[in-house]
């Protein structure tokens, strides 16, 4: 686990987690598509979602701290990628105290929160 206490670290990290090989990053894939093609276009769909790397302050609630190890406080957060749903924004985030990756979202009146997983590959994180 390595901290992270600027933009440029974060997108070094990013780009690290994506030259990982496609066939070993752990990233999960539906049992009706093909692994490759499946996961060469999700990480096309999210290196099209870059954004300027920007903070936020994310407190995990009760359900995502039973997911991840996390404790109910605030994690300061790099925001790395943001896809348009109809509630605002699926997004990836960084942690900055651990580097590890973990998805989330942005709803439309700025709020921030995460599903609870994390892990080393922004792409896994970023398909589940």
């Amino acid at each position: 686990m390595t901290t992270v206490n600027c933009k440029q670290q974060a997108v070094q990290r990013l780009t690290d987690s994506l030259n990982i090989n496609i066939e070993i990053n752990g990233a999960w894939c539906p049992p009706n598509r093909e692994p490759i093609e499946f996961l060469t276009e999700k990480e096309h769909e999210l290196k099209a979602s870059f954004i300027e790397p920007y903070k936020v302050k994310i407190i995990p609630d009760r359900s995502t701290c039973k997911l991840g190890d996390w404790e109910e406080r605030p994690y300061e957060m790099f925001v790395l990628a943001k896809l348009k749903n109809k509630n605002g924004y699926d997004a990836l985030f960084m942690n900055t105290e651990t580097g590890l990756f973990s998805l989330g979202w942005i709803n439309e009146d700025g709020r921030a929160g995460i599903i609870g997983y994390a892990s080393d590959s922004a792409l896994a994180e970023w398909v589940d």
